[in-house]
């Protein structure tokens, strides 16, 4: 199975070094979407008026597979 990496952006970049397994992009695509609903499900008010969240998901070769962005401001 190939390995993708879930790469994340908070105003400074953490990289996935050790990527995970996938039958293929649609659930590498599925499974960022789910993380990034618990993060903020777990996190969501650390993220008010900050400089945006970011996932970037790449497959082995470094293709891109999808990126999700997040940011929210206060009314």
């Amino acid at each position: 199975m190939p390995l993708y990496y879930f790469h994340t952006t908070d105003g400074e970049e953490t990289l996935d070094r050790d990527g995970f397994e996938f039958d293929g992009p649609d659930d590498a695509r599925a499974q960022a979407i789910q993380t990034m609903g618990e993060i903020l499900k777990d996190q969501g008010v650390t993220h008010w008026d900050g400089p945006g969240w970011a996932m970037r998901v790449v497959g082995e070769d470094g293709a891109l597979i999808c990126r999700l962005r997040f940011s929210a401001q206060a009314a």
